[in-house]
């Protein structure tokens, strides 16, 4: 009794806590009208440049797929959640790194599948956010390379239809990262949804499992196509892009690292707004499914723990622990730079990654 009551104890400190974070992204961060109004003041400065002058674009899209397949870097930056901090007291990028390490090897060493998961989960689910901050960018890219490279004709076609295709890719793999929900999870859900499809359609006939069998290779396909496409095709778009950098002239150096500083604050601020929004709704959900699934289901069990029903009690208390910890297993973190440009990310909770016992009861 007292091992049920100390699980109570901490699912209501942990619903507490996805509260406490719910109402903290609910509300705008502290200087956020003020960031909105630099960005896109940034943004219409950027518009003027390539009207008065449309190769400047080239520099602009270099930029954006440099800083898309490196935005990664943009997480080392000293981050805190203080105003307060010394830069050296938080970039530990070794200790970072031994810690992951230390995470995975244990992961796979005691359930492989859920490492994979959680893999999948962390790194995908940070993608996320970042499709409106390169929405943004690319978006821009997209209408003025249309405009110069088949209106006006102030670039070469062939660099513009480059640019249109990767961009193209690049907004598909996007819409696929949405469309699946890394954050919550979902791509399992839907290997699991396939999986069931096949074993489902395997006991209606072989026609019937060709069909979907058809289906679940063509989806598969797809994903890929746009993955290889929006991560390794960039390459070659740079390129060409770089292929005529020579109309640019004096100002390459000046405007790439005007560029940079422009797509930053751009791709920080989005990634900002974005990154509340799916943290607010994964919260609200998370909340209210660790109340209703959980707390209420536990309190209900711990009324007939005393009865003659008291050992089917135990077993609903192990599938409210698979509930709970299913959900408990992913944590909603805050991250930003000397208390400024908060974006928030989805992570393992390190104290049920590291406990066994916790585990066993994470379903997969």
């Amino acid at each position: 009794m007292d091992n049920v009551l100390a699980f109570r104890k901490e699912v209501v400190e942990r619903i507490a806590r996805e509260e406490a974070m719910l109402a903290k992204v609910s509300r705008p961060p502290s200087g956020f009208y003020r960031a909105s109004i630099v960005t896109f003041a940034l943004l219409t400065l950027i518009i003027c440049f390539f009207i008065l002058d449309p190769p400047i674009l080239l520099i602009w899209l270099v930029i954006g797929i440099l800083l898309y397949s490196y935005n990664f870097i943009i997480l080392l930056i000293p981050t805190t959640t203080s105003k307060k901090i010394t830069a050296k007291a938080h970039l530990d990028v070794a200790g970072l790194y031994d810690q992951s390490k230390e995470l995975g090897q244990h992961l796979i060493t005691k359930n492989k599948k859920l490492a994979v998961e959680m893999g999948l989960t962390v790194f995908l689910s940070g993608m996320v956010p970042l499709a409106l901050s390169f929405g943004v960018i690319f978006g821009l890219g997209l209408v003025f390379a249309l405009y110069f490279g088949y209106v006006t004709h102030s670039i070469g076609s062939d660099v513009a239809g480059a640019m249109v295709l990767q961009i193209l890719l690049i907004f598909g793999f996007y819409v696929l990262m949405i469309a699946l929900r890394p954050q919550a999870q979902g791509i399992t859900k839907v290997a699991r949804s396939f999986r069931g499809k096949v074993g489902r359609a395997r006991d209606r006939g072989r026609w019937a499992l060709t069909l979907v069998v058809v289906i679940v290779v063509g989806v598969v396909s797809l994903i890929t196509i746009l993955f290889f496409g929006a991560i390794i095709f960039p390459g070659s778009t740079l390129f060409k892009i770089l292929s005529d950098f020579d109309e640019l002239g004096w100002v390459r150096i000046p405007g790439l690292i005007v560029m940079l500083a422009v797509q930053v604050v751009v791709m920080r601020h989005f990634q900002g707004i974005a990154s509340r929004r799916m943290a607010k709704g994964l919260l609200h959900i998370r909340s209210q499914r660790l109340r209703k699934e959980v707390l209420e289901e536990l309190d209900r069990r711990l009324v007939g723990m005393n009865g003659p029903e008291s050992d089917s009690c135990l077993v609903e208390l192990d599938e409210i622990k698979v509930r709970y910890y299913s959900i408990a297993i992913y944590d909603i973190v805050e991250q930003n730079i000397f208390g400024r440009w908060p974006i928030y990310l989805v992570t393992p909770t390190m104290r049920y990654v590291k406990d066994v016992n916790a585990l066993k009861y994470v379903e997969v």
